[in-house]
């Protein structure tokens, strides 16, 4: 038995010593090699600039409102009450 337990042992240690050896810098796309083990690639994802400017008017960029010029809608529970004429309201809903 102790025959076989040797080539068994030697089998082994060879594959787990083959994931060690140094390793061999590649010749890359551009001529150059490189030095560093376990470098890695980085790859960017383009990103796509949508101009928004003309979606917004300088009226929605304001902060604050008119009381005076507002609609009063009242919320009581699952009622909704206004006295404004530009607002509609059916059941809950506005």
């Amino acid at each position: 038995m102790k025959r076989c337990t040797l080539p068994v042992m030697i089998l082994a240690v060879s594959i787990l010593m083959s994931g060690c050896s140094p390793s061999v810098p590649k010749e890359s796309e551009s001529g150059l090699q490189s030095d560093s083990v376990g470098e890695t690639e980085t790859k960017t994802q383009e990103t796509k600039v949508t101009d928004t400017s003309g979606y917004f008017s300088e009226r929605d960029f304001e902060i604050g409102y008119d009381e005076s010029t507002s609609t009063l809608i009242e919320l009581n529970g699952d009622r909704a009450s206004s006295d404004g004429s530009n607002v509609e309201i059916s059941e809950s809903t506005i």
